[in-house]
């Protein structure tokens, strides 16, 4: 996207016409010395100012006017990956520049490098950001700066081309079967389910990627000319439904990697996960399979920010919560008073819930109190310590 700006701040401006002045200036007390004083070194004084002189008056009146592009190296990026960024700024008059430095005003990690030009239409630099981090990153603006030899003049415009970006949460190996086992012992005698219960066809929807190639329905297909996937009814389901905690933790990020890489695990196996964000820029994704929905959930995970309040006080009798017919998987920070009151709604209505709780200390006293009143009321409690965290997702087992 190219979008030009000629907007200069005011005082960059007054700036540029005081050096404007001052040259002038010079330029008429070095002439006015060498007619009064007369003599070889007076003009040559004069002679040798001169080409600055003039060379810092066209400058002045040169536009700083370029056609600029920035490229990345990848579209779809994930924490901690390095991207890098190629700027290249196309000008219309090769007008000779002594220098440019050339910026890229951005959200994460901006780049300023300088380059001699000299008569070159055509600039490139290139920089790379490392181990991005996950979220929505904005790009603004690129910044040219060039002025005369001797600093009289300075010069420089900001092109706008702006270019958001999204950074998915970090995926790691996801050591399935200890997860599954988890999700197991939680839900008591239910097993957890992977795959569709094909007994009985609800009806037709178009096929998504992800979809088993067995539930493509044919005469449907042909009769409508575009793919259609059976849809089964499940009578009863165990697909989970993620809730994640949004109030400020020192793992949030921790979180959202655990939450990412689990959901991954179970739509890889054929299963169907859902998705829940409480707060104030509340989510929800219902339980789904299919590639198309995993993107969907790595979207809304990529944009999940922290608040400072306790969103979980905010889901008393939650619809989109309650609904939800399958297990519901809490991950959290840590257990509080809240969240069990959450919990156990949920229990005494027939569902099966696991809580995960991503820490690096032991619980505190409090906490130890409510953890024993949780699995005294039918829930699974798993502690995920930061190292054990690290160790689950890489597949890489602790001394």
């Amino acid at each position: 996207m190219k979008t030009r700006s000629s907007k200069i701040p005011i005082m960059a401006t007054l700036k540029r016409l005081s050096g404007f002045f001052l040259i002038i200036l010079l330029l008429a007390l070095i002439f006015s010395y060498a007619m009064f004083q007369g003599g070889f070194v007076s003009w040559f004084l004069f002679f040798s100012f001169l080409p600055v002189a003039v060379y810092s008056l066209l400058l002045n009146a040169f536009p700083l006017r370029f056609d600029v592009k920035r490229d990345l190296s990848s579209e779809r990026l994930y924490a901690g990956n390095n991207v890098r960024v190629t700027i290249t700024a196309t000008r219309t008059f090769p007008f000779p520049l002594l220098f440019l430095i050339i910026e890229d005003v951005a959200s994460v990690n901006g780049h300023k490098q300088m380059l001699f030009p000299g008569f070159s239409r055509r600039l490139t630099i290139r920089y790379e950001i490392t181990r991005i981090p996950r979220g929505e990153h904005m790009f603004h603006s690129v910044r040219f700066k060039t002025g005369d030899l001797f600093g009289f003049l300075e010069k420089e415009t900001s092109i706008s081309v702006p270019k958001t970006i999204l950074v998915y949460p970090k995926l790691n190996p996801f050591i399935h079967e200890p997860f599954k086992r988890a999700l197991e012992r939680g839900m008591g005698s239910g097993r957890f389910q992977y795959h569709k219960d094909a007994s009985l066809v609800a009806g037709i929807r178009e096929y998504q990627p992800g979809d088993r190639f067995s539930w493509i329905d044919w005469k449907a297909t042909a009769r409508t000319n575009d793919i259609m996937a059976k849809e089964f009814e499940v009578k009863r389901s165990n697909d989970p439904l993620f809730v994640l905690d949004c109030s400020i933790a020192d793992h949030f990020e921790k979180m959202v990697e655990f939450t990412a890489s689990a959901a991954r695990s179970i739509l890889e196996s054929g299963g169907q996960a859902g998705l829940y964000l409480p707060g104030g820029e509340t989510s929800y994704l219902p339980v789904n399979g299919g590639e198309r929905h995993f993107m969907n959930i790595l979207y809304v995970l990529a944009k999940a920010r922290p608040q400072f309040k306790n969103v979980m006080e905010e889901m008393v009798e939650e619809a989109k919560l309650f609904q939800h017919n399958g297990s519901v998987i809490f991950i959290a920070a840590s257990l509080t008073s809240s969240l069990l009151e959450q919990a156990e709604m949920l229990v005494r209505r027939k569902r099966n819930v696991v809580i995960f709780l991503a820490q690096a200390k032991a619980a505190a006293p409090q906490e130890k109190v409510l953890i024993q009143e949780a699995l005294q009321r039918g829930m699974h409690i798993e502690r995920l310590y930061d190292r054990e965290i690290k160790a689950d997702l890489s597949g890489e087992k602790e001394a």
